[in-house]
């Protein structure tokens, strides 16, 4: 019975562990090794979204989820191209980083599409909440990643260097076209990439409110047909 309550609450318990999770974030120590411990959660989380949102069976999804474990586990490679000081390992470390980017935006707008066309999905809200969250964090991470093969790509008013916690803010900060200002992107990929988030967040949210009217109004419409004889 605990089972089938939890199960059937599967998206708004994640959403809720990954909203607490960003009030963590700035009591972990900084420095790049915090950041790729937390990389690598935010990464296990989007890997295992499409089995908490997606009710196909997708052998597609599949094997790029098993790509994706894989990079998953290969992702502390940089970590020991830096301590080895190898420019091959820093090479391949940069391709997987690539890679691994590649395959979140791909389950990220997968997860977007399914959390608002799926019909029989449970719940039609926090399925879109987590993929919404999901979706700032992905672009924070990519953000992160960035700063780190391309120094200067972010610059903070106050002078410092944006860290992980500072970009996943920015994220969200954009994600919502809040537009605080503090940091500003200086690369042009970086803002190319800050643009596909803004519109992508603006999009979300109004198919989001459209889809939440639509059931709605056919919860209504159900209910005042009542019973089928």
């Amino acid at each position: 019975m605990i089972l089938e309550q939890l199960n059937a609450r599967k998206c708004f318990i994640a959403s809720c562990l990954l909203a607490f999770s960003f009030l963590l974030l700035p009591f972990l120590p900084s420095g790049e090794f915090s950041a790729r411990a937390v990389i690598f959660v935010y990464s296990a989380v989007i890997l295992s979204a499409p089995f908490l949102i997606i009710r196909k069976k997708m052998r597609f999804i599949r094997y790029l989820l098993c790509v994706g474990i894989l990079l998953l586990i290969l992702q502390p490679l940089r970590i020991f191209s830096i301590y080895l000081n190898n420019t091959l390992l820093q090479q391949t470390s940069a391709g997987i980083e690539i890679i691994g980017v590649a395959i979140a935006l791909f389950l990220i707008g997968t997860l977007m599409f399914y959390s608002v066309s799926e019909a029989e999905n449970r719940e039609p809200v926090f399925g879109c909440i987590l993929a919404y969250l999901l979706l700032g964090t992905v672009f924070g991470n990519i953000y992160y990643i960035f700063q780190l093969y391309h120094p200067g790509s972010f610059a903070a008013l106050d002078g410092s260097v944006p860290e992980h916690i500072d970009l996943i803010y920015y994220s969200f900060v954009t994600l919502t076209t809040c537009g605080y200002g503090d940091i500003l992107p200086k690369h042009n990929l970086v803002r190319m990439l800050a643009v596909l988030e803004m519109v992508c967040g603006v999009m979300y949210v109004a198919i989001f409110i459209g889809r939440m009217l639509s059931f709605s109004f056919r919860r209504r419409l159900m209910a005042e047909r009542g019973p089928a004889d």
